[in-house]
């Protein structure tokens, strides 16, 4: 997709995302899954409802089906595609929020 001022506001959200969670991490050192996979979540859940369903057509899934899969290797090989699987998955009944601060307490996506 071309770059225009709303995907470009949603990667700015996207850093800025990685500086806030970065401060509520419980552990030192958080794995390179767990930082993407949040700072992701924040830049789908903020978009514009129009751009985030162009986004997600364009990278197409059912998100991740577990969090074994959600691995650093998938986010070096298809970043933005991660982004939008691990949207799919925070989206999932049962996840969410939940997921979200199990992450943040080191308790997943070790």
């Amino acid at each position: 997709m071309p770059i225009d001022r709303r995907l470009y506001r949603s990667l700015a959200t996207h850093e800025v995302a990685h500086a806030v969670v970065a401060c509520h991490f419980a552990m030192a050192r958080p794995s390179i899954q767990a930082q993407e996979y949040l700072a992701y979540v924040v830049t789908f859940a903020t978009m514009p409802p129009e751009l985030r369903d162009q986004v997600l057509v364009a990278l197409p899934g059912d998100g991740f089906a577990d969090e074994t899969r959600i691995t650093e290797l998938y986010y070096f090989f298809h970043p933005m595609s991660f982004g939008a699987q691990a949207y799919r998955h925070f989206l999932r009944p049962g996840n969410g929020v939940a997921f979200f601060l199990e992450v943040l307490a080191g308790n997943a996506l070790r």
